[in-house]
């Protein structure tokens, strides 16, 4: 009767060890497949030691073999995690990976795509031909002034076609109006021989020699011609 109570107290004893120890070395299934709180601990293991393929194929063992344990819902979140840990950690290698693979290969040059430069559209008055301005329409505001005003062709047509370049204009500029003055000539805006289409540069005198483009049409610019042909 000893022996009997003496082998019920240690058999008493021993269960507890047997039962914690279940879940880590005896399955609970019966073909020896792992349980789902196995499952679960295997994922947060290999999730904690990095191994995070590991981690995912655990994770979704426990998801797919038991889709209603109350464990599922943590294995998801938890799934998740690894996911992205494991593309993030992937991302530095791949990335040195298609360095690597393009630094032997020879760079791809961007074709040129050529380009159709067309020339300015002429003005209206210059549609039908070339336009033959009028010298006697550039007349001077004052009797007493020699520097008439009147559009870029007449113009041209006073000057003999000689009208100054936009530099020369800017050296007049710096010789008669060398302190940025008023007045006279100083203050005007000239007609120069550059154009471009419907539009010519002009000059303004006493303020810096400022550089503007005005319509050819224009009929009250001063004019400045380039030689002896006039003024």
């Amino acid at each position: 009767m000893l022996k009997m109570r003496i082998f019920i107290f240690l058999w008493l004893c021993l269960v507890p060890l047997f039962c914690r120890g279940a879940d880590a070395v005896l399955p609970a299934d019966r073909d020896g497949s792992p349980t789902a709180r196995q499952l679960y601990r295997r994922g947060q293991a290999s999730l904690e030691a990095g191994k995070y393929t590991e981690a995912i194929r655990s994770f979704d063992g426990l998801i797919s073999k038991f889709p209603s344990d109350p464990l599922s819902p943590a294995a998801r979140k938890y799934r998740a995690i690894a996911v992205r840990a494991r593309k993030k950690a992937a991302a530095p290698a791949a990335k040195a990976g298609a360095q690597a693979k393009g630094a032997g290969q020879p760079q791809e040059i961007p074709k040129l795509v050529p380009r159709t430069v067309l020339p300015p559209e002429k003005p209206a008055e210059e549609r039908a031909g070339p336009v033959k301005g009028d010298p006697a329409k550039c007349k001077s505001w004052h009797e007493r002034d020699n520097h008439p005003f009147c559009n870029w062709y007449d113009a041209l047509a006073y000057c003999g076609g000689r009208l100054p370049t936009v530099i020369q204009l800017q050296e007049r500029n710096m010789a008669e109006c060398p302190s940025g003055e008023h007045g006279g000539v100083c203050g005007r805006r000239y007609w120069s021989s550059e154009g471009d289409g419907a539009h010519a540069k002009t000059v303004i005198f006493g303020n810096g020699g400022e550089i503007n483009s005005d319509i050819k049409s224009l009929p009250r610019i001063f004019v400045l011609c380039a030689g002896p042909t006039c003024n």
